[in-house]
C-alpha cells in the first residue's frame, strides 16, 4: 500500500514542523472491469521536506518523542482505541516507518495491533479488503516509537476508502467533552484574549496529557531538569519575556522558588484537576503576589488542529515554562499586554525580585 516517494506531495508548515501526508492523487491499482476483480487503492509515501527530513522515516525523531523503552511498561488501560474512515490523508510531526503486511489476514492484524498498544499506534487498511480472500488482504502497522502528532484528515469525507485504527495514549484521564469542571477553573483562562479577540469562544483551552494532542507522552511532567533550552516560543510575540525566563532557568532554584507554594509539585500533573500557585513580584507595590492557575493552556484559534498559542512544552515534556508564561500574562493584563517589549528590568524583576539590573550596549 506504499508507493514511491516521488508519487507523493507534501504540505509543510515550517512554523510548527508539521507535515501532511497527501495521498489523494496516489495511483490506484485497478483490475480490468471486465472480470469484475476487486480494486486496490494505494496510498503514497510522503516526500521528505527539508524542514522535517530529520524526523520522517530516517530513524530520527524529536527528543520529546518517547522511544520503545519509555512505552514498554505503560499499562493497556492508558490507551484508547478510535476508528476513523478517511481518504488516506494524515497530519504528523514525525512518523516512523510503517510495517507493511501483504497477503495476511487483516483480522489477525487487528488482534496483534490491539494486544500491543505500547508498540503500535496505528493500523491502516483499505476498508473493502476486509471481505477479500486472505492472500489478497493488506494492512500497515504504524509504530508508536518515532511517531508524533499523527492525526487523520478528511474523516468521514465522501468516498472515504481507508479505515484507520489509532490507539491514543492518555497520560491522564480525560474530562467529559474535554471540559475542566467549572468548580476547578481559575478566573482568567476562559476570558483571555489575543489580538483583541477572545481566544476560547470557538476553541477549547488545552489540558496537556489528557488526550487533546498536547503532552500525550509518558515523559510528561511539570518540572524535571530545568534548563534554558526548555523554552520554546509559541505564537505570542513575547520573546523578550521568554529570553528572561530562559536566563533565569540557568538557576534551577530560581524557577522552583516561583512554584514553592504548589503542593506535590514533583508529582504533577496529577490525574485530578491540577492547580499551580506561582509567586511573582508586583512592581507597583513591590510585594509578592500569588496566582493560582488551573492546568488549561491557551489554544491557537487560527489552527484547525490542537496547537498551543502559548509557549510549547520542553523537549523532554516539562510544563513549567508554559504555566509561568500564563501566570505572567495574567499578571500583566493578558496575552496582548506581553506582546512586544524588550528584555529590560521588568521581566527579571517580576520573576526574581532583582532590584538592580544592568544593560550593556555598544
Amino acid at each position: 500500500m506504499v508507493a514511491k516517494e516521488d508519487d507523493a506531495n507534501v504540505v509543510n508548515d515550517p512554523a510548527h514542523s508539521k507535515t501532511t501526508k497527501d495521498v489523494s492523487e496516489a495511483p490506484s491499482l485497478i483490475a480490468d472491469s471486465a472480470n469484475n476483480s476487486p480494486k486496490k487503492r494505494t496510498p503514497a509515501r510522503t516526500k521528505k521536506s527539508k524542514s522535517v527530513e530529520d524526523y520522517v522515516n530516517l530513524g530520527k525523531v524529536s527528543p520529546m518523542t518517547p522511544g520503545e523503552d519509555e512505552w514498554k511498561d505503560i499499562p493497556n488501560e492508558k490507551f484508547t482505541l478510535t476508528k476513523y474512515k478517511t481518504n488516506g490523508h494524515f497530519d504528523f510531526r514525525s512518523m516512523a516507518k510503517e510495517e507493511e503486511h501483504r497477503g495476511k489476514s487483516i483480522a489477525k492484524g487487528m488482534t496483534k495491533f490491539k494486544a500491543n498498544p505500547q508498540k503500535y499506534l496505528g493500523l491502516t487498511y483499505q476498508t473493502s479488503m476486509i471481505g477479500w480472500p486472505t492472500n489478497q488482504q493488506e494492512y500497515n502497522l504504524i509504530p508508536r516509537a518515532g511517531t508524533e502528532g499523527l492525526t487523520p484528515c478528511d474523516v468521514d469525507a465522501d468516498g472515504a476508502w481507508m479505515t484507520v485504527l489509532l490507539q491514543t495514549y492518555h497520560h491522564l484521564p480525560s474530562f467529559p467533552n474535554n471540559d475542566l469542571p467549572v468548580e476547578f477553573r481559575d478566573p482568567w483562562t476562559d476570558d483571555m484574549t489575543h489580538k483583541g479577540r477572545k481566544i476560547h469562544q470557538m476553541k477549547k483551552p488545552i489540558m496537556p496529557g489528557r488526550g487533546m494532542g498536547i503532552g500525550d507522552t509518558p515523559l510528561l511532567k511539570t518540572i524535571g531538569d530545568i534548563d534554558p533550552s526548555d523554552i520554546h516560543q509559541g505564537q505570542v510575540g513575547d520573546c523578550w519575556l521568554l529570553s528572561a525566563i530562559s536566563a533565569a532557568a540557568e538557576f534551577d532554584g530560581a524557577i522552583k522558588k516561583l512554584y514553592r507554594k504548589t503542593p506535590r509539585l514533583d508529582e504533577r500533573p496529577l490525574a485530578e484537576p491540577n492547580h499551580y500557585t506561582i509567586t511573582l513580584w508586583d512592581l507597583a507595590t513591590w510585594t509578592e503576589k500569588d496566582y493560582v492557575i488551573d492546568e488549561r493552556l491557551a489554544a491557537d484559534p487560527t489552527r484547525d488542529d490542537n496547537a498551543l498559542l502559548s509557549c510549547k512544552l520542553s523537549e523532554d515534556g516539562e510544563l513549567w515554562a508554559c504555566y509561568l508564561e500564563k501566570a505572567i500574562a495574567i499578571h500583566c493584563g493578558g496575552w496582548d499586554a506581553i506582546t512586544g517589549g524588550q528584555c529590560s528590568t521588568s521581566p527579571i524583576t517580576l520573576i526574581d525580585h532583582c532590584e538592580l539590573t544592568f544593560g550593556f550596549c555598544d
